[in-house]
């Protein structure tokens, strides 16, 4: 379905055995790299929920999904819709959408560090000022949204968090970046969790919202995530 971002949001812990379903022979040998069993569960359950959001947005089933990882180690859907995905503590999301790219990123607080010195080092001036009034908060404001338009555009954070500048005025997201394209933005609210969203063509207000039901073992509609500020519908506005 073209037009529309598909997003869902899962706590680690309540997918059970039905997790390990669906994964491919290559994703159960990468989950199998992973030393810690932590870091193993957030593998398989952020690829199940993946394939969930994919069975959302195609019709077709979990297992019919080939999901690849690329050279610079965001997955991607062979032939098929873009995809994200990120975690923090015991919360995954996931996006997916067949137009354009797509990145997701979600942090929850509280989580020890000095969001001033950090912005000063990573951000220009004007957010730097900006996050000082409200570090916690702002702070993880912007480094869910930078972070996200980097994971669409496929560098990371090696590309820069000073590549892309924002101004956060809720409804509305104010963004430059050096470069390239002006970006389709999203900040997000789920209860605690900060999330940042970025879109290279479907506009924000295009999102359906999930949320992992373990009692019905699917997904279901999210009135939880609420959008706080998003670039307008014509970034250059």
């Amino acid at each position: 379905m073209t037009g529309e971002i598909f997003l869902a949001c899962a706590k680690l812990d309540d997918f059970g055995e039905i997790a390990t379903e669906c994964l491919s022979a290559s994703e159960w040998w990468q989950a199998g790299q992973f030393r810690l069993p932590r870091r193993q569960q957030e593998y398989v359950g952020g690829r199940f929920l993946l394939r969930s959001v994919l069975t959302k947005l195609t019709g077709s089933g979990r297992s019919s999904h080939e999901i690849l990882t690329g050279a610079n180690g965001k997955p991607f859907c062979a032939g098929g819709p873009a995809v994200s995905i990120a975690h923090s503590a015991d919360t995954i999301v996931c996006a997916a959408t067949a137009d354009g790219e797509i990145g997701i990123d979600v942090e929850l607080p509280p989580r020890p560090r000095d969001a001033a010195r950090i912005a000063k080092r990573f951000f220009n001036a004007e957010e730097a000022e900006w996050i000082a009034e409200d570090p916690d908060e702002r702070f993880l404001a912007l480094w869910v949204i930078k972070e996200a338009w980097l994971k669409a555009t496929g560098v990371g954070i090696p590309g820069g968090l000073d590549s892309i500048q924002c101004t956060v005025l809720p409804p509305d997201i104010a963004v430059r970046v050096r470069g390239s394209e002006a970006p389709r933005l999203g900040f997000y609210r789920r209860r605690q969790a900060f999330i940042g969203l970025a879109t290279t063509m479907t506009p924000q207000e295009s999102v359906l919202a999930f949320r992992w039901a373990p009692q019905a073992n699917d997904l279901v509609d999210d009135p939880e995530l609420q959008r706080v500020a998003a670039t307008p519908n014509d970034p250059s506005e």
